[in-house]
């Protein structure tokens, strides 16, 4: 029970209600001060990303995705290179997509993890790069004759390869469009 008197009373409530008032200018200057951030945050981002698209571009990047760990990653690939190459390297798309589908589908079958695909072109060349998460696998063409495996991918490619003690897969085809850089 309230001992004090209505003066105290009086007082002790206005004391609450200028606690009050204090609280609420000091939430509205928390909420507009976070509102700024934000949009500083945000403008940042969008300059960052243009930072890295530049970056990209300059070292002939196309694309660079995650893909599914599911059996239809191999036909995602191929849609993104119709969707990157397409228009570009008609006589050249059938052998860059039969490479990417086996390089993924083997990051599928044999990999662990996410599956990275990026995908550059610079001097003549279409660079193909697929990576999971496994490590240290064991990568060899086997029989190129038979066409089995990585054999298409040694037939159709100048070069190719693995990098030591990683499951980062890559292959390098000819084009004939002409490619900046």
């Amino acid at each position: 029970m309230f001992t004090g008197g209505s003066s105290q009373v009086a007082s002790d409530l206005e004391h609450r209600k200028a606690d009050f008032h204090v609280l609420c200018e000091t939430s509205a200057g928390l909420r507009d001060a976070f509102t700024r951030n934000r949009v500083i945050a945000a403008r940042a981002c969008q300059r960052a990303t243009r930072v890295r698209a530049d970056a990209k571009h300059l070292r002939g990047e196309l694309f660079h995705v995650e893909l599914p760990r599911a059996p239809a990653a191999g036909g995602v690939a191929r849609r993104l290179l119709d969707v990157h190459l397409g228009t570009e390297l008609a006589e050249e798309l059938a052998d860059a997509k039969t490479v990417v589908s086996e390089l993924v589908n083997n990051a599928v079958l044999h990999g662990r993890g996410a599956i990275r695909l990026r995908v550059s072109r610079r001097r003549g060349r279409i660079r193909i790069d697929v990576a999971d998460e496994g490590n240290d696998a064991t990568i060899r063409a086997g029989n190129a004759e038979t066409l089995h495996g990585l054999g298409i991918v040694d037939a159709l490619s100048l070069a190719w390869g693995a990098h030591a003690g990683s499951t980062h897969v890559w292959a390098e085809l000819a084009i004939s469009a002409p490619a900046s850089g």
